[in-house]
């Protein structure tokens, strides 16, 4: 894998023991996977982008440090590791406790994969302006990734300003990233590379929010934003600003962070305390919320005797060892199954050949192999070698399972149905039931069915009730019908006479001005004549919009009423006029004149409506004028606008200093509202 090679995506390239300088360098596609040497005897693990085994870790053995790679990779002041020439693929790196940390993709020489390192000082400068230049130009290229150095200076940054995720930043400890009065909100998209040192500076600002990418950003420190683990100085102001970035881990390292103020902590972020790092709330102060997620401490070591209600359930791991067992545990070297000791069952989980009769509340349905002795069965049970079917004996079924021949005469209760072989004698019947030999089908006599199981031919005429629906052969003979059947050769569709569908099943041409009850719907053909119609329906040739007429809209589908209308029934017509304000800048220009064109003596009703300016203000959108829109002023000299009217003009005013005249009402692009009059002639 020499520089500026290029491996597909699909290959995987492995690298057991120390790394040269050139490992991935430049690489295109594909991953590199470091996994330590057999003498490594510290290492973090690392796992490319989607994540691969567990057991693919970087390489961590001692070395002399001569050049990187050269020996491993050593963490930094924070644990973690930088890898250099990975691609442009993103990593994991875990530190010794298995805690994941952050991870530097930057080259010390040259680049990494497609990335290009700015300098943010040095090739643009140090103003927000400047800045955003930078970000304008990863923006232009989004297909390539940047890191931006920030060393020397403080930056100045701009309120909305997002840094792309094809940038990563590194900030060094001499740098400052300020956020100024009046910047509120700066978004961060990609990862963040700096050690635990201040990162952000608020200068005046109280509110300003920092938005971390989570994607990039796995964690987040107190001492990015100021904070100082001394014991001493207020940390509140820094942790709140770290737990609103949006990122869900939360590290304390390096100290106590003392908090003069309550926290609450969100339950979706998770809090890692590492080296005894931890809160240190004033009195009276607390940090509440720890509950949501698990509260991790990166290490414990110091004496825990004193710790009382301890959750045996809560030990996952590890063993504990045999002298902290009671007496009652069983350890491995016991023995077993002898006089006053446990019993241990054997290779096929049974219990030991023991005694036991003591045993009580034994369930025989359990017995399920073996053979229970006839000593240890009662008198009432039947056993081998019983006499049967003799005097006060069992009964025993024969071979077919059938009883013997006995005498069964007290045998009670018999069902017949159940009799399915042999012949009932005829002394066992009553002699209700009919026997071989009866004479059949005489006076007196019972019926007998002819060999097709038919009646014989014998009178009928006393059989009542006959169901017509199970006449299905032979014809019934015209005398046996009434008067009210139709029989063949009858006349129709004459004076009183049935009416006969034709062939089309149809009703024949006649006079049907007697039906009645016709449903309209059912008309499905033909016209209605018009002298079939009612004087309400309008037909064509009427006259419309007269007197005493229907009125038909215009071919806009208006209704126009030209002589007005008499609301009062006392001859009087009222007709309406409305007139378009037009534009009308009311703050501009206090009054409008609209020409009306109506006898000044006979309006009787003026109304007029102002439109706000398209989404302007809350509330309502359009006001009379003469109405006082109070929630726009508070004083109350102000009054609302009016109007006066003259021989041929309405003027408007917008009211001086009054509600209309301001900046809701101050377009010239739409019509401003309109004039409606009332008059009669």
């Amino acid at each position: 894998m020499a520089n500026q090679a290029q491996l597909v995506h699909a290959l995987y390239a492995g690298l057991i023991g120390s790394n040269g300088n050139y490992s991935g360098k430049r690489l295109e596609g594909g991953r590199v996977i470091f996994r330590p040497s057999s003498m490594a005897s510290e290492y973090a693990s690392i796992y490319s982008s989607p994540t691969i085994s567990n057991d693919s870790l970087i390489d961590q053995s001692a070395g002399n440090g001569s050049n990187f790679f050269q020996g491993g990779v050593p963490l930094d002041i924070r644990g973690c590791a930088t890898v250099y020439g990975v691609g442009s693929y993103f990593c994991e790196v875990y530190d010794h406790d298995n805690v994941k940390q952050l991870i530097d993709f930057r080259l010390s020489y040259g680049t990494t994969g497609d990335s290009r390192f700015i300098d943010v000082l040095e090739q643009y400068g140090a103003s927000g302006s400047n800045i955003q230049s930078a970000i304008d130009y990863a923006n232009s290229n989004p297909t390539l990734t940047y890191v931006f150095l920030f060393k020397g200076a403080h930056f100045n940054l701009l309120n909305d300003m997002v840094f792309p995720p094809n940038v990563s930043i590194e900030v060094k400890s001499s740098a400052r990233l300020v956020m100024n009065s009046g910047t509120l909100t700066v978004t961060i998209n990609g990862y963040i590379n700096a050690g635990i040192h201040q990162i952000f500076q608020y200068s005046n600002n109280l509110t300003g929010v920092i938005t971390l990418d989570p994607k990039y950003n796995d964690s987040v420190y107190p001492q990015w934003f100021g904070a100082i683990p001394d014991g001493t100085t207020d940390c509140q102001f820094a942790i709140s600003r770290a737990l609103g970035t949006g990122i869900k881990r939360l590290v304390l390292s390096g100290g106590d962070f003392k908090v003069n103020t309550n926290i609450i902590i969100p339950n979706t972020v998770e809090v890692i305390r590492k080296g005894g790092a931890d809160f240190l709330p004033n009195t009276g102060v607390t940090v509440t919320g720890l509950g949501g997620q698990a509260t991790v401490f990166d290490k414990v070591q110091a004496d825990g005797s004193l710790i009382t209600n301890l959750n045996g359930a809560n030990i996952a791991s590890g063993t504990v060892n045999d002298d902290r067992l009671s007496n009652t545990i069983t350890k491995e070297g016991n023995s077993f199954n002898g006089a006053n000791q446990l019993v241990k069952l054997d290779a096929n989980q049974k219990l030991p050949a023991r005694d036991g009769s003591q045993l009580t509340n034994l369930t025989a349905e359990n017995i399920e192999t073996g053979i229970v002795d006839d000593a240890r069965l009662s008198n009432n049970i039947t056993k081998q070698g019983n006499v049967f079917n003799g005097a006060n004996q069992l009964v025993e079924l024969d071979s077919s399972q059938k009883f013997p021949a006995k005498d069964g005469s007290q045998i009670t209760t018999i069902n017949g149905s159940n009799i399915s072989s042999g012949t009932v004698n005829d002394d066992r019947l009553s002699n209700s039931i009919t026997k071989k030999g009866n004479n059949f089908n005489g006076a007196n006599q019972l019926v007998q069915l002819d060999a097709n199981q038919k009646f014989p031919a014998k009178n009928a005429s006393l059989v009542t009730d006959i169901n017509g629906s199970n006449v299905s052969s032979g014809t019934v003979a015209d005398a046996r019908l009434s008067n009210n059947v139709t029989k063949k050769g009858n006349t129709f569709n004459g004076a009183s006479q049935l009416v006969q569908l034709d062939s089309s099943q149809r009703f024949p041409a006649k006079n049907g001005s007697q039906i009645t009850s016709i449903n309209g719907s059912n008309v499905s053909s033909g016209t209605v004549a018009d002298t079939r119609l009612s004087t309400n329906i309008t037909k064509q040739g009427n006259i419309f919009n007269g007197a005493n007429q229907l009125v038909k809209l215009d071919s806009n589908q208006r209704a126009t009423v030209p002589g007005g209308i008499d609301s009062g029934g006392n001859g009087t017509f009222l007709k309406t006029k409305i007139i378009a304000i037009g534009a009308w800048n009311m703050l501009a220009t206090d009054y409008i004149d609209i020409q009306h064109d109506i006898n000044i003596h006979n309006i009787v009703s003026v109304n007029v409506l102002i439109r706000k300016d398209s989404g302007e203000g809350g509330g309502p959108q359009v006001y009379p004028l003469n109405y006082w829109v109070p929630h726009y002023y508070t004083s109350s000299s102000h009054y609302p606008g009016y109007w006066y009217l003259s021989s041929t003009i309405i003027r408007l005013y917008s009211g001086n200093w009054g509600s209309f005249n301001n900046s809701y009402y101050n377009s010239t692009s739409i019509s401003r509202g309109w004039v409606t009059l009332g008059y009669v002639d």
